[in-house]
């Protein structure tokens, strides 16, 4: 398979400077978003243009169908300027004419094929709550490098994979609650990126945002209080507290938590390091004083 933004051959190059009507032939190579020329394959470059900044002039308005017309910046002379090469045939022309148009234009992006995301649920792999692993099956248009995923405000999960076909998981936490379908951000950079491509496809990246279309809905389920219980450090009562009288509130939930905050009136509590049998505050029990 030819490499798409990588082309070489001679061509007809125009003095457009000193002898304008001097064609010369130019070993000539296109290679990302640069095009150098040379008297001979392997030899000394002569020049070096960057397409970058490259603008096609259209055919048509030219006499012959084997020409190459664009202007653009000369790097080696530091000028912009205006080129014309001639192909030998029209077919060897509109061979350029493709691999030009394709710089011009930027290569097109990776395309995400398959996105399909499913938890471990045992009710249904449709819904996911704190605790679930949720796994992403991602299948892109050419290989890739690992790509990068996030899960609504989680970062990048972990992924596993080669070429095309990828699978990313995470597990739902706490911190990822909200309402609604989860979004998926994937980013896939294509392989060839690591060498010929690197400069031309910088862009080409792949952001996918994925919201309604996922079939993996968030359902935050938090933790259920199941008993509350209050009493005063007070002579009289435990049910009744003056001025200097300590507070103690125990609290049991139905899942581990972490430090609970309670708040009497406008004091904040003081939350013991666990409860009288020795649990630690992220158990389900707490001991709070205020």
């Amino acid at each position: 398979m030819s490499d798409p933004v990588h082309m070489s051959g001679f061509l007809q190059k125009k003095r457009t400077t000193s002898w304008p009507n001097l064609w010369q032939t130019r070993y000539v190579s296109l290679r990302g978003f640069e095009l150098s020329w040379s008297k001979k394959q392997g030899g000394d470059f002569l020049g070096c243009a960057d397409l970058k900044s490259m603008k096609l002039v259209e055919r048509g308005i030219m006499t012959k169908r084997t020409d190459l017309a664009f202007d653009t910046f000369q790097s080696n002379k530091e000028r912009t300027r205006s080129f014309l090469f001639r192909a030998s045939s029209e077919e060897e022309a509109n061979k350029w004419w493709e691999k030009l148009e394709i710089v011009q234009g930027g290569l097109p992006p990776v395309r995400i094929t398959r996105l399909v995301a499913m938890s471990d649920n045992p009710l249904s792999s449709e819904i996911a709550k704190v605790g679930d692993r949720i796994k992403l099956h991602l299948l892109a248009s050419e290989d890739v490098l690992a790509p990068m995923v996030t899960f609504g405000r989680r970062k990048t999960a972990d992924v596993t994979g080669s070429g095309a076909e990828w699978w990313a998981t995470m597990e739902l936490e706490l911190e990822d609650q909200q309402e609604g379908p989860l979004e998926f951000h994937v980013r896939c950079t294509p392989v060839k990126t690591r060498d010929l491509y690197e400069k031309i496809r910088e862009d080409a990246v792949a952001h996918q945002p994925i919201g309604s279309d996922a079939n993996v809905k968030c359902v935050f389920q938090g933790p259920l209080i199941k008993r509350l219980a209050m009493v005063s450090s007070s002579a009289h009562s435990p049910k009744v507290a003056a001025a200097g009288d300590t507070l103690t509130i125990a609290l049991e939930s139905d899942k581990a938590v972490s430090m609970p905050r309670v708040m009497v009136g406008d004091l904040r509590s003081r939350t013991d390091a666990g409860s009288a049998r020795g649990r630690r505050c992220s158990s389900k029990s707490c001991l709070c004083a205020v």
